[in-house]
């Protein structure tokens, strides 16, 4: 049978998806979103701590190198009213660079720390920043929230068309698929 004289094919059926939603299945829904905002608000808190710690540690080093600058200073007050004792001249000179030696070392591993603390601030903070910029990660965000907002509303409305019955029956969610028997017409 040539195409052109094939009857038409019949429109498809319409298809009807119900979805009821349960109340403790919106609830849920609802604190876990609201969970999620919670951890990252301590992600904050805790790198606006760690920021806080970071300064005092900066402080701290800092203190510790004026003290060390003052340990050097005393060395040479030492050496200069050391020459007059018994040592010879070279073996004082030899215990003051041997003791400027040793605490520039120390400045110079204060400093290392403080480097090493400011470049992982700086890393958490980067890292959270991209985490926070990425487009899942805000389609995911708004989302979660539309669909908290839908389930409070359905759970809602559930509530309020059966608070006349003394038992109302569990809530399903029925997804009818195209070719699933229950379709309407």
């Amino acid at each position: 049978m040539p195409p052109e004289d094939k009857p038409p094919m019949p429109p498809l059926p319409k298809t009807t998806v119900q979805l009821e939603v349960p109340p403790d299945w919106a609830i849920e829904l609802s604190k876990k979103v609201a969970d999620g905002f919670s951890d990252v608000n301590r992600r904050l808190v805790n790198i606006e701590s760690n920021q806080d710690l970071l300064t005092e540690n900066y402080k701290d080093l800092t203190k510790r190198t004026t003290a060390l600058g003052e340990r050097m200073d005393r060395l040479e007050e030492r050496q200069e009213s050391n020459s007059i004792r018994v040592q010879s001249g070279s073996e004082v000179d030899a215990k003051h660079d041997a003791a400027i030696a040793g605490l520039v070392t120390k400045v110079d591993a204060v400093d290392g720390k403080v480097d090493t603390l400011a470049a992982s601030h700086d890393a958490g903070i980067a890292k959270l920043a991209g985490l926070m910029d990425k487009p899942l990660v805000r389609k995911v965000g708004v989302a979660a929230a539309g669909l908290a907002i839908a389930a409070l509303t359905a759970a809602t409305s559930y509530l309020a068309g059966h608070q006349q019955q003394p038992a109302p029956p569990t809530p399903t969610i029925v997804i009818a698929p195209p070719a699933a028997t229950e379709i309407h017409k």
